[in-house]
């Protein structure tokens, strides 16, 4: 400002020395001087009061302050306490603000500066000392403003912890109208941007700062050999999984990482997670002094019609597999059936057949559904067939026509019929008879086999 002390305005000259001087002058310049006095008072006054002052606070009014190069400059914290009712946060409380949450409430924000400068508040707030409930903190700006929130932000905004803060930064420029939140939660850090780490750790642990969740360890000198990633978690992968050998980067092979040329000895397609194993897949089980056959050890589901069927592998070694459970017991046998009646067979089961005394027949019909290779064995226990107590193995009829055993399409009135049965079958009547019969069709997946050929054939006597 204009200083308003007049410098010019006393007469030095006056008294003349030697002579009678007139009075007025000399009351002109003490007038002048006690003018001068007045101004400097006043604008002495005036910089006591709007310039800045190293023995009390400073309180510029929004006055631009510009060309300043500040060193070891400190953010006064502002303690609000314990807060167990609705709070505002006033911007006018300073721009570090804490407190501790003892309650679900709302904390709004209030007091923003005027539009076109930027208001900025961080809050560090902690649970209730000693107390381990959870608190949800809904945010408020006064006013009617609306808040934006950033990507990943929290809902609902949860306050855990007595020892780790949930850390947030909030601004406006708009005199709070649109308000603005950065997330730093229980140090959480959000980048936008690339993120790249040179011969470095990264290692993120539990809340306790205790259990590793995950580490991604830097071998400080390769970075393909020794490497390692440890997860203790949940992981969801959205994209195909694929692992590669490790290669030193002095290898020449390690080039190939750069046109993708190498093959990974490992990978999983994303889209109906296709596994691909470059060698041994090795399945560790669990060990236990008495295996059971209703732990799985190695599961393969959704097979046959429908995805009905499954391929189990149990601990106790037996599998359970073609839609049948125990298809191999746990010593590797073969699944039998035990049959003292009319039945309709299955392929490739083991039959134990009882036939009783004076049944005249115990009729067994072939499956209609076999394919080149099929077999089916029966042993008959009981010891009761004669001349005029039978066992009759019939072939079906499909597709209206007849199907073979042992190269004959006739079969027999056995069984109470009033014509010949209609297709191949075979009578059996010799005391505990035991034999198996191998299923011949028109192909045998690479050739076809002539029809003279085809049907139901013994294999073993």
């Amino acid at each position: 400002m204009a200083s308003n002390i007049n410098s010019t305005g006393v007469d030095a000259t006056f008294p003349i020395a030697g002579q009678d001087n007139d009075s007025q002058g000399f009351r002109n310049n003490f007038n002048t001087i006690k003018n001068n006095f007045t101004a400097a008072k006043s604008e002495i006054e005036a910089l006591q009061t709007n310039t800045a002052k190293l023995n009390a606070a400073n309180n510029f009014l929004g006055n631009d302050v510009s060309g300043a190069n500040l060193i070891a400059n400190t953010e006064k914290v502002y303690a609000g306490g314990t807060v167990t009712s609705p709070q505002n946060i006033s911007f006018t409380n300073g721009n570090y603000q804490t407190f501790t949450i003892g309650n679900n409430i709302t904390l709004t924000f209030a007091d923003w500066p005027t539009a076109n400068k930027v208001g900025k508040i961080r809050l560090v707030l902690l649970d209730t000392l000693g107390d381990s409930t959870t608190r949800v903190v809904t945010w408020a700006t006064s006013g009617g403003g609306t808040i934006k929130y950033g990507p990943g932000f929290p809902s609902p905004f949860n306050v855990a912890s007595n020892v780790n803060p949930a850390v947030v930064d909030f601004w406006t420029n708009d005199g709070g109208t649109t308000l603005v939140k950065k997330d730093y939660h229980h140090g959480r850090l959000t980048v936008y941007d690339d993120v790249k780490f040179v011969g470095s750790n990264f290692e993120i642990t539990g809340t306790d700062n205790n259990v590793p969740i995950l580490k991604l360890t830097n071998n400080e000198e390769h970075h393909f050999e020794a490497g390692a990633l440890d997860i203790n978690a949940e992981t969801d992968i959205s994209g195909n999984l694929r692992v590669f050998p490790s290669k030193c980067v002095e290898d020449p092979d390690a080039i190939q990482f750069t046109n993708k040329s190498f093959l990974p000895t490992f990978r999983v397609e994303a889209e109906f997670g296709d596994t691909f194993v470059g060698r041994l897949l090795d399945v560790n089980g669990i060990s236990s002094a008495n295996p059971t056959n209703s732990q799985a050890i190695l599961q393969i589901r959704n097979l046959g019609v429908n995805g009905a069927n499954e391929y189990t592998i149990n601990q106790d070694q037996s599998i359970d597999a073609f839609g049948y459970t125990g298809y191999k017991n746990k010593n590797g046998g073969h699944i039998a059936k035990f049959v003292n009646s009319d039945s309709t067979l299955s392929v490739n089961i083991n039959y134990i057949v009882a036939v009783a005394p004076s049944t005249g027949a115990l009729i067994l019909t072939l499956p209609s559904n076999p394919e080149t290779g099929d077999v089916i064995r029966i042993t008959e226990v009981a010891g009761a067939l004669t001349y005029n107590n039978s066992l009759v193995i019939r072939a079906p009829i499909i597709g209206g026509e007849p199907v073979a055993v042992q190269g004959d399409l006739s079969g027999t009135k056995l069984g109470g019929l009033s014509t010949p049965y209609g297709s191949g079958e075979l009578v059996v009547q010799n005391r505990n008879a035991s034999f198996g019969l191998i299923y011949v069709g028109q192909t045998d997946g690479d050739n076809f086999i002539p029809a003279v050929y085809q049907g139901w054939w013994l294999t073993e006597l």
